[in-house]
């Protein structure tokens, strides 16, 4: 394999790619995937500013944005992305809810086509309150929206479905001839070369291999032929500073403490015991992870969701009423005859089940399929990682609710979003914020960034609050 122009990345799950739609994301995995393949028509820079990616220009004129689609983008096959192909892309968002996305409700009613037409390379979006215009630009920019080509679906209907991961709006294209309902040990993205957004020092192919942390690295850090770690995939904190003491091979690149580890409830568990006493088993959990020699990777202990600085964090009226919550629980003696089932996904089941032996009144189940794809009713707490947010955000609320993550009524979203005040919604963040907390949704173990590595002879600068980053935004140093 040709270092120079080949990237290979250690993923340590398999990859399911018929699993693989903008419509039905579960995990970061995905979502990176998605942003590596196809285009939205928006993006954050690494700043954290709204610019344009798809598209070449957009104008606002009251309740309407038209897009203007860069001319010349084109799939491998030679087929051109128009203005059709985005609305086609986003007919299936509004008419099957992503994980991420409220767009619907947020566009005009079947009286304006649904808020969605084309003509030529251009694409108007009518919102149903001008109010509503910042809103669907941050969901432009999210993987729920990308631009698929036309020719990727098997038909223009909302309900359509992918059938080709080779046409692709994005500079990288899957190197697969079809798609197969099989989880896959590797496979291989593939640069269009033709692309606009191609050019020289670009990685001509992505090898994405399954593997485990200690065949992935040594003591001298990654072993050959990874040279590139995806900064979603879960790499221990002992690898991570390996490397750190090899800097001359590898470099490292944080994003802000964003990654949290948490213990959600299920709606079963929340049937089953009370609020004070799924907390009261959370906290009894969180402690012997944390007193243990394999407690998960986090660097910021926190008992909020949302990180310092962010605009969710709960205001210190509310932060001490927390406390004061979970200092009462502890003391709670009377849940000691009761028994609680904690359902682990593969990787953090062997890496923990072993410490939880010992623990009195937990039993540990380990559960299949990913992460969030299901909220388990055959268990009553599951531990997991979720990103969380500086900024407020539309689809972090979504996805939250979508999973049943946090306490979030179908009223509290129709509040936020009709409310055009930015500190009338931030109240009803951290209000929806402190009763998920304290109805027992979730407890925060801690939180981590999320960690890019590359070798030393390729170069990014990816933003420090976000962990999506498209691969092509990666090159060679020479």
């Amino acid at each position: 394999m040709n270092q120079q122009t080949s990237l290979s990345t250690p993923l340590f799950a398999p990859i399911n790619l018929k699993k693989l739609d903008s419509k039905n994301i579960v995990t970061a995995i995905q979502y990176q995937l998605l942003i590596n393949t196809n285009l939205t028509l928006l993006e954050y820079d690494k700043n954290t500013n709204l610019v344009t990616l798809l598209a070449e220009d957009y104008q606002i004129k009251g309740k309407t944005i038209t897009f203007s689609i860069k001319k010349g983008i084109k799939t491998i096959s030679g087929y051109e992305i128009t203005g059709k192909d985005a609305e086609i892309s986003l007919r299936r968002l509004i008419f099957s809810k992503g994980s991420h996305s409220r767009l619907a409700e947020l566009l005009c009613t079947q009286k304006c086509n649904y808020g969605v037409s084309s003509k030529d390379y251009f694409l108007t979006i009518e919102a149903k309150n001008e109010s509503y215009i910042p809103f669907i630009l941050s969901l432009l920019t999210n993987a729920d929206t990308v631009i698929y080509p036309a020719i990727a679906f098997d038909s223009e209907s909302p309900d359509s479905k992918v059938i080709s991961l080779m046409e692709t709006s994005g500079p990288y294209y899957f190197n697969v001839k079809s798609i197969e309902d099989v989880a896959l040990d590797k496979f291989e993205l593939a640069l269009n070369k033709t692309h606009p957004f191609s050019r020289p020092g670009l990685a001509e192919k992505v090898n994405y291999i399954v593997t485990t942390n200690e065949k992935a690295f040594n003591q001298g850090g990654l072993i050959a032929p990874f040279n590139y770690v995806h900064n979603v995939v879960g790499v221990r904190n002992k690898y991570l500073k390996m490397i750190d003491n090899n800097s001359d091979t590898f470099t490292i690149y944080r994003t802000v403490p964003i990654k949290n580890t948490l213990l959600f409830s299920t709606k079963e568990g929340r049937s089953r015991f009370t609020a004070e006493e799924l907390t009261y088993f959370q906290q009894k959990i969180k402690d012997h992870l944390l007193q243990s020699s394999e407690y998960p990777e986090i660097t910021s202990p926190q008992i909020e969701y949302f990180p310092e600085g962010s605009d969710g964090k709960l205001t210190p009226e509310q932060m001490e009423k927390l406390i004061h919550f979970y200092e009462r629980t502890r003391l709670y003696k009377t849940h000691e005859d009761k028994k609680i089932k904690l359902g682990l996904y593969k990787i953090m089941y062997e890496r923990y089940h072993k410490i939880f032996s010992n623990l009195n009144n937990v039993t540990v189940v380990q559960l299949t399929g990913s992460p969030l794809e299901v909220n388990h009713d055959d268990v009553d707490l599951y531990l997991t990682v979720i990103d969380s947010s500086f900024k407020e955000s539309l689809d972090l609320l979504e996805y939250n609710k979508t999973f049943g993550l946090f306490k979030i009524s179908d009223n509290d979203m129709s509040n936020y979003i009709n409310s055009s005040n930015k500190n009338d919604r931030i109240k009803l963040i951290q209000k929806i914020h402190l009763e998920s907390l304290l109805s027992g949704y979730c407890l925060i173990i801690g939180s981590s960034p999320y960690t890019t590595i590359l070798a030393n002879d390729w170069e990014a600068s990816p933003s420090t609050l976000s962990a999506g980053y498209p691969v092509w935004k990666i090159k060679t140093k020479n």
